[in-house]
């Protein structure tokens, strides 16, 4: 794709701007964010204007096309960029002179595999406390339909698991 973002893309370069364009987030973004890549992050907040640009050439460029989805994708990779950003200015607030920095970062939930999080979801969560754990015939049902059905909704299992 053209430096210049503003350029209309043609017909012919659509599948290479289109791919370029989903690399960049992953390289960029995705991959780094997965990886908890912070100082990389940091150091490419410039990118979101640059991916923000491309995404609005190839809308531009493209009508016709449902961009819904990577626009979508853009807001989320906004909102990182943002949070790591604040997350900088915070640590640099926080951190003293003698190099021993404090962060404190409150986490909104913990998410727990998958097949807990159903389990929690259809029959609500054990109350440890009370002595309650998580049953294992229900936790190995539930993970065994994961891995048989991987596009399975909550109804679902719902229905398949509250049949046995």
């Amino acid at each position: 794709m053209s430096s210049n973002e503003q350029q209309l893309i043609t017909e012919e370069l659509f599948p290479t701007a289109f791919n370029d364009f989903k690399t960049m987030i992953f390289d960029y973004v995705a991959i780094p964010l997965l990886r908890n890549e912070d100082d990389f992050l940091s150091d490419n907040l410039y990118m979101i204007t640059i991916i923000k640009n491309r995404l609005n050439a190839l809308t531009t460029s493209f009508p016709d096309e449902d961009f819904t989805f990577y626009k979508h994708i853009v807001e989320l990779i906004s909102m990182a960029f943002e949070k790591t950003e604040l997350l900088d200015k915070y640590e640099k607030l926080l951190n003293p002179k003698d190099g021993v920095a404090t962060l404190g970062l409150q986490v909104k939930r913990v998410f727990l595999r998958t097949e807990f999080e159903i389990y929690n979801i259809i029959f609500g969560r054990p109350n440890v406390r009370e002595g309650e754990t998580y049953e294992n015939s229900r936790i190995d049902a539930i993970y065994k339909l994961l891995h048989e059905e991987q596009l399975i909704r909550i109804d679902d299992f719902k229905e398949r698991l509250l049949e046995t």
